[in-house]
């Protein structure tokens, strides 16, 4: 599987890091891929550089037309929840 955090934009802002990403749910049928981000050292930026605080970690569901994250303790805990919210959707892997 390829590294999914390549598909986080960078983000740079004039007053800081923007807290978060925004979620886009334009195709709630979007084949997605579900995958953990890597944060910073400090555990609060992601790849990008957005801030999102400490605490559990951040995956990362992203397909055409579609963008969520949601914290997390695996990645099968996330894909059940995001399932539920979302059962349209289908998942690579």
């Amino acid at each position: 599987m390829s590294d999914g955090n390549k598909l986080l934009s960078k983000f740079s802002g004039v007053y800081g890091a923007p807290m978060g990403r925004r979620t886009i749910q334009g195709n709630l049928e979007a084949k997605v891929r579900l995958f953990r981000m890597r944060m910073s050292a400090c555990g609060a930026y992601d790849a990008g550089g957005v801030y999102w605080g400490n605490g559990r970690p951040i995956y990362a569901c992203i397909g055409e037309d579609f963008q969520y994250f949601i914290r997390a303790n695996s990645r099968a805990e996330a894909k059940a929840a995001i399932k539920e919210e979302f059962p349209d959707l289908r998942f690579y892997q």
